[in-house]
C-alpha cells in the first residue's frame, strides 16, 4: 500500500511547516491551521459516542493532534504514519504536551505491526490514498483488531458528485459518500453517523499577520471564527475566480463492530 508520492508529499510538507500545522492541508497559515483544528475538535466532541475502555490506534496520525485529543491516562494510544518526517512533529507534541502512554511508529497500513484488540480505530485521511482492493484489505484487518462494540472513526475527503481521481504529485481517490459507505459496510462494520468535519474557508492570510500567534491560541472559538469570516468576505469579493466551489467535502464517519 505504500505510496511513494504521498510519502514524499507529506515529508516535504513536514519539512516546510511549523509542527502545529504540519499535515493540516488547505491551511495557508498557522492561524488557519489552528482554527481548522479547533473547529474539527468541536465537531468530533459532539459527534462521538461514549468510547468503551481500551486501546486506541490512529493510522495516519500526522503531527499527533488527534492523539492529543484522545489522550487519557487510562487509554493507551498508538499512532502510525508513513512519513517519518511528520512523525518528528508528533514526537515533539508528545514531549511538549507530556502525553504519557502515547507510542509512535513509522509504518505501512498494509503491514500493521500491532496485535491484540483495540476499542477505537481511527483512519485519519488515509482511505482516499488507497485503491478499492487495498481499502478492502485494510478494513478487513481493522475489523479483526476491533473489539465487539468498538468504534471505527474515519476522517476522509469525499466527492460531492461522482468519483474522481487526482493525479501528479498528489494521487488520491475521491469516492462518493455512497461508495465509501458501501466499501466500509461491506467489510462488516455498522454505520452510526457522519458529519462534515469543518466547512472550508477562504485562505485568510491576513489573520496570522494581524494577530500575534499567542493571541490566536487564546481567542474563543466563536470570535476566531468571526474574524476569519470577516477577512474571508473581502477576499472572496476581490478574488472570486481564485475561490471556485470545492468538489469535495471533509467528513467524520463513525462505524462500530457489531
Amino acid at each position: 500500500m505504500e505510496n511513494p508520492k504521498i510519502k514524499f508529499f507529506y515529508d516535504r510538507n513536514a519539512l516546510a511547516a511549523p509542527w502545529e500545522s504540519a499535515g493540516i492541508l488547505d491551511s495557508g497559515t498557522l492561524g488557519e491551521a489552528l482554527l481548522r483544528n479547533r473547529l474539527e475538535r468541536r465537531t468530533l466532541q459532539r459527534l462521538l459516542p461514549p468510547l468503551p475502555p481500551g486501546r486506541l490506534l490512529e493510522l495516519g496520525c500526522g503531527n499527533g493532534r488527534w492523539l492529543e485529543f484522545f489522550h487519557a491516562p487510562d487509554r493507551p494510544c498508538f499512532g502510525m504514519d508513513l512519513s517519518w518526517e511528520i512523525l518528528r512533529h508528533a514526537q515533539k507534541r508528545v514531549r511538549e504536551r507530556a502525553l504519557t502512554g502515547v507510542r509512535l511508529f513509522q509504518g505501512d497500513a498494509a503491514n500493521l505491526p500491532l496485535r491484540g484488540e483495540f476499542s477505537l480505530l481511527y483512519c485519519s485521511s488515509l482511505i482516499l490514498y488507497l485503491s478499492d482492493r487495498e481499502a478492502e484489505s485494510l478494513l478487513r484487518s481493522l475489523f479483526s483488531l476491533l473489539t465487539p462494540g468498538g468504534v471505527l472513526l474515519c476522517r476522509d475527503s469525499l466527492s460531492l458528485g461522482e468519483r474522481f481521481l487526482s493525479q501528479g504529485d498528489y494521487p488520491a481517490t475521491y469516492r462518493s459518500l455512497q461508495e465509501f459507505q458501501a466499501l466500509v459496510e461491506g467489510q462488516g462494520f455498522r454505520f452510526l453517523r457522519s458529519q462534515r468535519s469543518y466547512t472550508p474557508f477562504a485562505r485568510a492570510y491576513l489573520l496570522q499577520r494581524l494577530l500575534p500567534l499567542r493571541l490566536l491560541r487564546l481567542l474563543p472559538l466563536p470570535l476566531l471564527s468571526l474574524l476569519n469570516l470577516l477577512l474571508d468576505l473581502p477576499l472572496r469579493a476581490l478574488r472570486p475566480r481564485a475561490l471556485p466551489p470545492s468538489p469535495t467535502q471533509h467528513l467524520f464517519l463513525i462505524y462500530e463492530k457489531p
